[in-house]
This record gives structure tokens, C-alpha cells and sequence, in this order.
């Protein structure tokens, strides 16, 4: 069964037609035939509303849970969209950090503590950073900004990105990659995407 059958069975256990299911949930009629065959990935904002209403986002995407939670309550629902204040793992970069594409989440994480609004990117190799590995999962959070020893995800004028701590001189602020083989560079340089903010990785016992 995939999300799409999913999304319709709490459609119907709602009891809402298609019509009523759009109307309640600010949505063009013709998308949810979209979503429920499969045609079309969930948006986030859909994902978020039906979190707010109970549903257990674990088992819409993936199928582990129950339909619903034990709790509809959200006491903080701006934070995140998933139970437990878990946050998404992704494959990629999402081009647009508001509505995250469910085709890039690949599993939940949950940890104590996390910032609202933050994500974990799973490495596939060092390109972002020497020091990463395959598999790591970077937790970071959205920014455009940063201070004195913070490390952050940064993109070039051709659109590459890479990870770098800040370090600020006499002469202005500049980025670091904490190895002699890569030189340091002036921050005015690139564009701040995202501030890191840990790095968890696998262990194999």
C-alpha cells in the first residue's frame, strides 16, 4: 500500500468526500485524486494540517503506526509535523525549505531537544565536508546568517555547496574548512544556507 492509499483511508474514515476533504484542508479538488493514486507527492502544508487533526504522519508515509495518534493534541505544531517532535531525514536538499517534498524523506528522526523547522541530511560522500562520511546524518536548520565559530552550509557563485566554520578576523569574517589543504576564503563569498547543527553517525559494532 502506498501514501497515496493511505491518505485516502483517513479521507473515508473521516468521512469526507473528496470535495469536503479539499475544502477542509485549503486544496484544489483535483489534487486529491492526485495524491491518493499516487500521481502527485504530498506537500508539506498537507502534511502539517493533518497533523494538527490527529494523524500519525509516521504512518502515512510509512506505514508504522496507527492511522491516528493517542493524542490529537499538538502543543506545539509550528515545530514540527511529525510525533515526538521528530524531524525528516532527506536525501537531498530541498529547494524549498516551506514545503518539503514528501519524495525526499527517507525516514524520522528524533533526538531531545531539536530545533523546530530543522531537518538531517544523510551523507553520501565528503563532498560537503572531508571529515563526513556515507551515512552520516547532518542536522541542520535553515539560516542566512552566522557568528564566530558556527558551522554552516554554504553555496558558491556556481551553486556548489559545502560545509565551513566562520571565523572572524581584523579584515571581515571568513570561512574555514579546519584542514591546510583547503584555503580559507572571505564569507562575502558565498551565500549561507544553513546553519549545522550536529553531526550523527553511524556506528557498526
Amino acid at each position: 500500500m502506498h501514501r497515496g492509499n493511505r491518505l485516502k483511508q483517513i479521507r473515508e474514515t473521516l468521512q469526507l468526500t473528496q470535495y469536503e476533504f479539499a475544502k477542509k484542508f485549503n486544496l484544489r479538488q483535483q489534487y486529491i485524486s492526485r495524491y491518493e493514486s499516487g500521481e502527485s507527492d504530498l506537500p508539506t502544508d498537507l502534511l502539517n494540517s493533518l497533523y494538527k487533526k490527529g494523524v500519525d504522519i509516521s504512518w502515512l508515509l510509512f506505514g508504522s503506526g496507527k492511522m491516528f495518534r493517542e493524542s490529537s493534541v499538538v502543543s506545539e505544531p509550528e515545530a514540527m509535523y511529525y510525533a515526538n517532535k521528530s524531524i525528516p531525514i532527506v536525501h537531498s536538499l530541498p529547494n524549498n525549505w516551506n514545503r518539503l517534498s514528501a519524495n525526499l524523506i527517507i525516514g524520522t528522526l528524533s533526538i531531545p531537544e531539536l530545533d523546530p523547522g530543522s531537518i538531517a541530511l544523510s551523507v553520501e560522500n565528503n563532498e560537503l565536508h572531508w571529515k563526513l562520511k556515507k551515512d552520516d546524518l547532518v542536522i541542520m536548520i535553515r539560516a542566512d546568517k552566522g557568528k564566530h565559530g558556527d558551522s554552516v552550509l554554504l553555496k558558491d557563485p556556481y551553486d556548489t555547496l559545502s560545509i565551513r566554520r566562520i571565523q572572524e578576523m581584523e579584515t571581515g569574517k571568513i570561512v574555514s574548512a579546519d584542514n591546510p589543504e583547503f584555503p580559507d576564503m572571505p564569507l562575502d563569498h558565498f551565500i549561507i544556507i544553513a546553519k549545522i547543527l550536529t553531526v550523527i553517525r553511524k556506528i557498526t559494532l
